[in-house]
C-alpha cells in the first residue's frame, strides 16, 4: 500500500506526460482507491489489526500475516468466523414443527439441568415430518436406536457412523432443544428430533460423540 508521500505524489501526475509517467500515476491511483478490509488476526494469545486489500489473494494474506507473526504460509490455517446464523426455531423447516406445539406424550424437560441418560428410552419426541421419534441407547454393542412412525419401524445406527450431534434450546421452551444427527457426510444428512428434554442432552451428546468432541 502506498505511503504517504507516494499519495501526495499521485495528485502531481500530468495528463501532458510521457506513456511511462501516466502509466505509473494509474496504477498509483488504482491503489489508492482499491477497497480495503479491517479485520483482526489471533495468533500465540496476540492480535493483530489488520487492514488488507478486499480482492487480493489468500497466497497474498498469508505472506503479510507472515510478516506480522513470523508463521510462514506453509503452517498457517487461516479460518474465517461468518455470520451469525439465524436461530435453528426461527428456520422455516424446524419453526412448522415447533409451532405445532409441545407434544402431550412429551417427556418433561427442565431447564439448565445436566442428568444421566435414564435407564428406559427418552420418547415423545417428533422428527421434521412430525412423527413420534423414540431413542434408546445400546450402549453394550455401541448403537443408538431411533424408532419411528408409530415405533413399528426401528433404525439401528452404530455410534460411530454419526459424526456430529449439535442442538439449540427452543425459545419459549428452553426446557427443550432441538437436536440433529449426522448420519452422513455432510450437514444435509442430518436427522432433525425436536422436544429433547434438555437435561439429557449432554449426556446424548456424551454416549454418541465422546466427551469433548462435540459443538
Amino acid at each position: 500500500m502506498a505511503s504517504d508521500g507516494e499519495v501526495n505524489n499521485t495528485e502531481g501526475c500530468s495528463s501532458n506526460g510521457d506513456l511511462l509517467e501516466a502509466s505509473v500515476c494509474s496504477s498509483a491511483k488504482a491503489e489508492i482507491m482499491k477497497e480495503m478490509i479491517d479485520f483482526k488476526v489471533v495468533y500465540n494469545k496476540q492480535k493483530f489489526d489488520v487492514s488488507f486489500p478486499y480482492d487480493e489473494t489468500v497466497g497474498a494474506l498469508k505472506q503479510h500475516i507472515h510478516t506480522l507473526t513470523g508463521v510462514p504460509p506453509a503452517m498457517q490455517k487461516v479460518m474465517i468466523k461468518g455470520p451469525t446464523k439465524e436461530p435453528l426455531c426461527r428456520q422455516k423447516i424446524h419453526k412448522k414443527v415447533i409451532d405445532k406445539g409441545v407434544p402431550d406424550d412429551c417427556m418433561p424437560g427442565i431447564k439448565n439441568a445436566k442428568e444421566s441418560l435414564p435407564p428406559f428410552p427418552l420418547s415423545g419426541m417428533v422428527n421434521k415430518s412430525g412423527g413420534k421419534v423414540r431413542l434408546t441407547f445400546k450402549l453394550e454393542v455401541d448403537q443408538l436406536w431411533i424408532g419411528t412412525k408409530g415405533m413399528e419401524r426401528t433404525e439401528k445406527v452404530g455410534m460411530n457412523s454419526i459424526k456430529n450431534v449439535i442442538s439449540e434450546p427452543i425459545e419459549g421452551h428452553e426446557e427443550y432443544h432441538i437436536m440433529g444427527l449426522q448420519l452422513g457426510p455432510t450437514e444435509a444428512s442430518r436427522y432433525w428430533i425436536y422436544w429433547v428434554p434438555a437435561q439429557y442432552v449432554d449426556a446424548i451428546k456424551d454416549a454418541v460423540l465422546g466427551k469433548w468432541q462435540y459443538f
